[in-house]
């Protein structure tokens, strides 16, 4: 993920992409659900600052499925802030 993070940042996006989609399929069968639930909440916030809301939506519905508990509130507040900003239509 980190890699994927620097990726963008040098500007490379379609790498940044990549490394972060890879990042999650390596994760969903490994069992570590919080590892998981943070790796798409970081390509979710990488696909909004591309503007893909849509795309982000995907990622930040199943990480906030996995914070259904309610000890993870402030958890399931950061991904609501975030689904408020990929409902917003970008112009």
């Amino acid at each position: 993920m980190a890699l994927g993070e620097v990726c963008e940042a040098e500007g490379d996006v379609d790498a940044a992409e990549a490394l972060l989609r890879e990042a999650i399929t390596i994760l969903e069968p490994s069992g570590l659900g919080n590892v998981l639930a943070t790796a798409r909440v970081c390509y979710a916030r990488f696909l909004l600052r591309q503007g893909r809301g849509a795309d982000a939506r995907t990622q930040l519905d199943q990480a906030r499925a996995f914070y259904g508990d309610p000890l993870a509130q402030r958890h399931r507040e950061r991904i609501d802030a975030l689904l408020k900003q990929a409902a917003t239509p970008t112009a």
